[in-house]
């Protein structure tokens, strides 16, 4: 195959539908000195096969790649991203392009080769990369995950190994104590039965969702791990850990360590019938998900608690207790309110900015009984089947206030 030199002048966003759970982290690179093959058909990329001192994001997408020579990308000295998407390569062969030392994140999502064998599915990593902060392996095939990872990647921060069929103890065992943010959705986590304890000491941001792991207890970074349910996973987390997500991992109870500083928490679409005093131990949280789960009620003192709150997503859950709730929150510092109910209350004192009882059966604005407030800037009513709109039944939104309407209003 003959060589390449070729600069591409383009305009890199890589969003996420790319990089899943590292959309935050993706989002936003910008930067003229991209070179972008995509649809090229390139099966195989020989030694040197583009040289360019000047290309620091490299996009190889769908272009059925199958193998890498050593040095590929040796003539891109200055590259940063190379997003190896949508081929397909086998992951022995993902790092057989050879030693790198200012690649910072690497993309192999999505790629697929048929007739695999269980060590053609298995990483093989012959030299380091110092450099390497960002490691996509969403979608390739992964059983198992080789020590080489702690090893070669001893600056790994940001790890996604999402839609893989992993087994969650090599997964926990072999982590490079580096990574500071952890996705690994849908991984066919079924396989606990026993009470598992793991230590992540440097996790700031994990997400575990669309795992059937069970009951989960949090622990501070020495905690013992107890538990009278035979399914359950203990993870002793770090006190500074921010963001954790457990949507769709059925979770009926979770159990939870004094100290620990988590500020986002999802537990949406488990089977959780009741919030009880343990949430209160999280008293810097100030998001939480607990939609679509069978709540019947919450403790006495979670009132209080969920005042403290700016986001709180309540959709899709059974709110029998929905005028109490808002009575008892409505001089909370919420600022977003988002929940699947026929009528709502809300007060004139309450701080919420933005609420959503979008995609729900309310066909008169009359249901939701909004008492005036200055602080209201967004009312999301689309998805509703509206039969009646009239200027009586706005009364209580402020003129300022915008509403969102939607086709489906009649």
């Amino acid at each position: 195959m003959c060589k390449i030199t070729y600069l591409a002048i383009v305009l890199l966003y890589i969003g996420s539908g790319t990089n899943g759970c590292f959309y935050d982290t993706f989002n936003g690179l910008r930067n003229t000195n991209t070179l972008r093959f995509s649809s090229a058909l390139l099966p195989h990329l020989s030694e040197r096969f583009v040289t360019n001192e000047a290309v620091e994001y490299v996009i190889l997408q769908n272009n059925g790649i199958k193998s890498i020579a050593d040095g590929a990308f040796s003539g891109l000295p200055r590259m940063k991203v190379l997003d190896l998407s949508n081929n397909n390569l086998l992951p022995k062969d993902f790092f057989a392009f050879g030693h790198h030392k200012n690649v910072e994140a690497i993309i192999f999502d999505d790629n697929f080769h048929e007739n695999a064998s269980s060590t053609d599915l298995e990483i093989k990593i012959s030299h380091n990369y110092p450099k390497l902060k960002f490691l996509s392996l969403r979608n390739v095939g992964l059983k198992t995950i080789s020590p080489e990872l702690s090893i070669q990647f001893f600056g790994l921060s940001h790890l996604d190994l999402s839609r893989n069929n992993l087994n969650h103890k090599d997964v926990f065992t072999y982590l490079p104590k580096t990574v500071q943010s952890l996705c690994i959705e849908n991984t066919g986590f079924s396989s606990i039965n026993t009470t598992s304890a793991y230590s992540l000491p440097n996790i700031h941001n994990i997400s575990l969702s669309h795992n059937n792991i069970g009951n989960v207890v949090l622990l501070s970074a020495n905690g013992t791990c107890y538990s009278s349910v035979n399914q359950t996973v203990c993870l002793r987390l770090p006190n500074n850990i921010r963001t954790l997500h457990l949507s769709s991992c059925n979770v009926n109870r979770i159990t939870l360590e004094e100290g620990l500083c988590l500020e986002e928490l999802d537990l949406s679409s488990n089977t959780i019938p009741h919030l009880g005093e343990e949430l209160v131990k999280l008293s810097l949280l100030r998001r939480l998900n607990i939609g679509s789960n069978p709540l019947l009620g919450i403790c006495e003192n979670c009132y209080s608690w969920l005042a403290t709150l700016e986001t709180l997503i309540l959709d899709n859950i059974n709110l029998a207790w929905i005028r109490d709730f808002l009575d008892n929150i409505s001089s909370s510092s919420c600022k977003y309110l988002s929940m699947s109910v026929l009528i709502l209350s809300y007060q004139s004192d309450s701080k919420i900015r933005f609420i959503n009882v979008s995609s729900n059966v309310i066909e008169d604005m009359k249901d939701i009984q909004i008492y005036p407030s200055s602080h209201l800037t967004l009312l999301d009513v689309r998805g509703n089947p509206l039969t009646s709109l009239s200027r009586s039944s706005l009364n209580g939104v402020d003129e300022n206030t915008k509403i969102l309407f939607s086709s489906t209003c009649n």
